[in-house]
C-alpha cells in the first residue's frame, strides 16, 4: 500500500486493497509457524467448556494489567475467532457487549501524541498498538456475533476510523480488514456499510469538531469519507451540517491557540480537497457528447432566442403610440431584471463559506504557515467555484468577481513579502485569478503586482547567482521557484493579454537572468512564450 492512505480510493480500487492481514509481532513469536501454532492454541481455548471463565480472566487482565495488556488483548482476539465453531457460542454471546465496551475505551493517549520530544515516543507507540488490537478485536466480535450486535456498528465504525492515522500503512491495513469483518457481520459490502452509517459518522464528527477536538489521528480520513459519501448520495442534511461545522470552527479563531488555528485551517483544506476530488470524478464520469448534437442544440437555442426577440419587438411596436405607458412598462420591468438573482446551489454556498472565513488569514504575515494554508484553500476554492454554473470566465460571475475583489488587497501585498514560499503560493493564486477573472484584474496586475514581481525576480536572481550560497537550501528553492514562475508567467501574459509595453520589462528580466549561464539559441529553446507578440519581443531582446 502507498504511504498516504485514502480509504475511499481503496474501497473502489481493487489493486490498492491489501491482500493479507497484517501480523502482530511479539518478542517470542518471531516466525509465521510460531504464530500459527499460537493462534491454534488460542482457537482451542475458544471451544472449551470453561470459555466464560477464560474470557472473564482475560478481560480482568486488560483492565488491571499495564505491562501485559497488549498480550492479553492479542490472546483474547484469537480466542474470539475460535468461538465461531464452539458449541458454547450462545452462552458466550452474552459477554460480547462488555467486551465491546472495554475495547472502545482503548483509545490512543492524545496528550502523549501531541508531545514532540523523544521521551514519549515509545509510550505513543504502545498506546497506538493497543488501539489497533482493539480495532482488530471489534471486527472479530461482530463477525462471530452476527446480527445480534448490529446496533453497535455505527459507534464501532466511528471508533475505528477516528483513531487511525492516514500516514501509517500497517495501521491502515488493520483498519481495512476490521471494516471488512464488520461488513461481513452485516451481510453487506464495505462501501454499502459505510454509506448506510455515514449519517452517524457525520453527526459524531460534527460534534467533535464543534468541541474543537482536533487531536484524533483519523480526522482527515473521517472528513474525506463523510464528504465524499454525502456528495455521492446528495444528502442535504449532511451537506448543511458541513457548512455549519466550518462556520462554528472558524468563530473566535483569534482567541484560539496558534496550533489549533493551523489545525482548523488544515481541516478546512482537507474538506475542500475532498470536494475537489468529487468535482474531478464527476468530470471524468461525464459521457462524451456528440459534437453534431451540440451544434444542433446550439442552433435550436439561437432560433428560439431569435423568435422570442421578434415577439418582444412586435409587442413593443403595438405600444409605440402610447409613449407614456411604454415608459412605465420599462420602469416596472427594470427593477425586476436588476433584482433577478439565482439562488446558490450547495457547492457555491460551501465554497463561498470557506472563502469568507479563510481570506483574513492571508494577511497575517507573522504566521507564514497560516498564510500558506489559507492560500492553498483559496486557490482550490476559486478554481472549483469557477466550475459552477454561471461562474466561469465570460459568464455573469455574480459570486466569483466579488470574492476576487475582497481577496485582492491582501493578495497583492504578499508579493512584497520576504518569504519566498509565500510569494510562490501567492503567484499560484494569481494564476487562478488570471485564468478566470482576466479583464477584471488586468489593470490591477499591471499597476500593483508587476512592479513587485519584477523586484522579486531580481531578488531571486541575486540569490541564485551568489556563489557563496550555491549549495544552500535557499539557493535551490530560489532556483526552483524562479523557473516555475518564469514558465507560469507566459501563461499569465497570455491570459491577461498584456500590451508590449507592459510585458517588455518582465521579458527583459527573464533574458537577463538566463544570459549569464546560457547563450542566445539556448535561451530561445528554453523559453516557450504562448503569444506571438511575446515571441517577437523575446527575439528582439536576444
Amino acid at each position: 500500500m502507498s504511504t498516504n492512505f485514502d480509504l475511499i480510493e481503496v474501497l473502489f480500487s481493487e489493486p490498492l486493497q491489501p491482500q493479507e492481514r497484517p501480523r502482530n509481532s511479539f518478542r517470542h513469536l518471531t516466525t509465521k509457524e510460531l504464530q500459527n501454532i499460537f493462534n491454534s492454541l488460542c482457537h482451542t481455548l475458544g471451544q472449551m467448556e470453561s470459555l466464560t471463565m477464560i474470557i472473564d480472566f482475560l478481560l480482568d487482565g486488560i483492565q488491571q494489567m499495564k505491562f501485559f495488556k497488549k498480550e492479553a488483548m492479542h490472546v483474547l482476539n484469537q480466542v474470539i475467532l475460535g468461538i465461531e465453531d464452539s458449541p458454547h457460542k450462545n452462552e458466550v454471546v452474552q459477554l460480547f457487549p462488555s467486551m465491546i465496551e472495554e475495547y472502545l475505551k482503548q483509545k490512543p493517549n492524545r496528550n502523549v501524541l501531541l508531545k514532540a520530544n523523544d521521551k514519549h515516543v515509545e509510550t505513543a507507540k504502545e498506546s497506538c498498538l493497543e488501539t489497533l488490537l482493539a480495532m482488530e478485536g471489534l471486527g472479530y466480535i461482530l463477525k462471530v456475533g452476527g446480527h445480534e450486535l448490529t446496533h453497535y456498528v455505527p459507534e464501532i465504525l466511528y471508533f475505528c476510523n477516528s483513531n487511525t492515522s492516514p500516514s501509517h500503512p500497517h495501521d491502515n491495513a488493520v483498519l481495512y480488514f476490521a471494516l471488512c469483518d464488520i461488513a461481513t457481520s452485516c451481510d453487506l459490502k464495505l462501501v454499502d456499510l459505510l454509506a448506510q452509517n455515514v449519517d452517524h459518522l457525520s453527526r459524531s464528527l460534527n460534534l467533535s469538531l464543534r468541541q474543537r477536538d482536533l487531536t484524533q489521528p483519523g480526522l482527515e480520513t473521517l472528513l474525506s469519507l463523510v464528504i465524499r459519501f454525502s456528495y455521492l448520495h446528495s444528502d442535504p442534511s449532511i451537506q448543511h451540517d458541513i457548512i455549519d461545522t466550518i462556520t462554528t470552527m472558524t468563530l473566535n479563531l483569534s482567541q484560539s491557540e496558534e496550533g489549533q488555528v493551523l489545525q482548523i485551517l488544515r481541516c478546512i483544506f482537507v474538506i475542500v480537497d475532498a470536494f475537489k476530488m468529487n468535482f474531478q470524478k464527476v468530470e471524468r464520469d461525464e459521457p462524451a457528447t456528440d459534437k453534431t448534437c451540440d451544434l444542433k442544440q446550439m442552433i435550436e437555442k439561437l432560433e428560439k432566442e431569435k423568435k422570442e426577440m421578434e415577439e418582444e419587438m412586435a409587442k413593443l411596436a403595438l405600444d409605440e403610440d402610447d409613449t407614456s405607458n411604454h415608459e412605465n412598462d420599462i420602469d416596472e420591468n427594470m427593477p425586476e431584471e436588476e433584482t433577478e438573482k439565482k439562488e446558490l446551489n450547495f457547492d457555491q454556498k460551501f465554497l463561498k463559506t470557506c472563502l469568507d472565513h479563510v481570506q483574513h488569514f492571508v494577511s497575517m504575515s507573522a504566521q507564514p504557515m497560516w498564510q500558506l494554508t489559507a492560500l492553498d484553500i483559496i486557490s482550490c476554492c476559486l478554481e472549483l467555484l469557477a466550475g459552477t454554473p454561471e461562474e466561469s470566465c465570460g459568464e455573469r460571475q455574480e459570486n466569483f468577481l466579488p470574492l476576487v475583489h475582497l481577496i485582492w488587497s491582501p493578495l497583492s501585498l504578499l508579493f512584497q513579502s520576504k518569504n519566498i514560499f509565500v510569494v510562490d503560493k501567492a503567484f499560484d493564486c494569481l494564476m487562478v485569478l488570471g485564468k478566470h477573472a482576466r479583464d477584471f484584474i488586468h489593470v490591477r496586475v499591471v499597476k500593483e503586482i508587476m512592479p513587485n514581481l519584477v523586484k522579486f525576480f531580481q531578488t531571486l536572481e541575486l540569490v541564485v547567482k551568489d556563489k557563496d550560497m550555491a549549495r544552500t537550501l535557499s539557493a535551490r528553492e530560489s532556483k526552483r521557484i524562479l523557473e516555475k514562475m518564469i514558465n507560469g508567467l507566459w501563461d499569465l501574459l497570455a491570459l491577461l493579454d498584456l500590451s508590449p509595453i507592459e510585458s517588455d520589462q518582465l521579458i527583459q528580466i527573464i533574458v537577463a537572468n538566463l544570459s549569464g549561464t546560457l547563450n542566445a539559441p539556448e535561451i530561445r529553446c528554453k523559453l516557450e512564450p504562448r503569444r506571438s507578440l511575446d515571441c517577437n519581443i523575446l527575439d528582439l531582446k536576444l
